[in-house]
C-alpha cells in the first residue's frame, strides 16, 4: 500500500486550494466542519481533486489568479516558460552586467 507523508499531503491540497474554483468550495466547507481534515472532505463532497491539481494547462488556459493584476502582461510569463523549458535564464535589466559576471558561476 502506498502512504502519503504528511508534507506530501499538504502540498497535495496546498493545490487543490491554490488551482482550483468555485467547484473546490464544497470541500472547503466540510473541511471546516471535520476539523480541517482535507481526505474526507474531498471524499464526503465528491470533490474530484485530481482534475484541479493535474489537469493540463495550455496557454490558453485561465487560472484562478488570473483575476489580479499585478502589472504584468500573460505573454511575459509564457515567454518566461518557455525559456525555463529551454534552460535559460532571465536576467533582470537592472543587474545585467552583475549577472552577466555571475551566470557563469552557477551553471
Amino acid at each position: 500500500m502506498f502512504f502519503i507523508s504528511s508534507p506530501e499531503r499538504h502540498s497535495y491540497y496546498q493545490a487543490l486550494l491554490s488551482l482550483g474554483d468555485r467547484r473546490v468550495a464544497p470541500a472547503i466547507e466540510a473541511a471546516e466542519r471535520n476539523d480541517r481534515t482535507w481526505r474526507a472532505a474531498v471524499a464526503e463532497t465528491g470533490v474530484d481533486a485530481d482534475f484541479f491539481i493535474y489537469r493540463d494547462r495550455t496557454n490558453d488556459a485561465v487560472l484562478p489568479w488570473d483575476i489580479i493584476d499585478g502589472g504584468m502582461k500573460a505573454s511575459f510569463f509564457h515567454s518566461e516558460y518557455d525559456k525555463s523549458l529551454r534552460e535559460e535564464w532571465t536576467l533582470p535589466p537592472k543587474r545585467a552586467q552583475e549577472n552577466a559576471r555571475l551566470l557563469p558561476v552557477i551553471q
